[in-house]
């Protein structure tokens, strides 16, 4: 039996917690209140069984693993691990979700149109955005 305080085990749901983290925090180095209301609704919206709270926790995990180091490599697993378990649509709603998570600061900086340009084109999926 789990406590609610331990962590979960690692999961696709995180990885794509981590690309919005990833793009949140990594392009500009800030989490406005905005993006952090974004991502958890996001998460909640991909499982809504889990329920905000429990978004909240993954997403908690998730910055505090990020937080930690190997940034990178994490993240260029998180695109893989996401690439092979999704489907294109799932791809193209992820990708959609990172849109919307890019504007939700009122700030488009030119890093977040490249994270989410260079992970389209990574998932074969350049042609597709909206």
């Amino acid at each position: 039996m789990s406590h609610a305080s331990e962590p979960s085990e690692w999961s696709v749901f995180h990885d794509v917690a981590l690309l919005y983290l990833a793009l949140a925090h990594g392009t500009d180095m800030d989490i406005d209140p905005n993006e952090q209301d974004t991502m958890v609704r996001r998460l909640t919206e991909w499982h809504p069984e889990i329920g905000p709270a429990r978004a909240q926790r993954i997403l908690h995990e998730v910055m505090l693993t990020y937080l930690g180091g190997h940034s990178r490599e994490m993240i260029e697993a998180a695109m893989g691990s996401i690439k092979a378990a999704l489907s294109k649509e799932e791809r193209i709603a992820v990708l959609n979700d990172l849109a919307d998570l890019a504007t939700a600061d009122g700030a488009l900086v030119p890093g977040e149109v490249s994270f989410i340009r260079d992970l389209a084109r990574y998932w074969e999926l350049e042609d597709d955005l909206r």
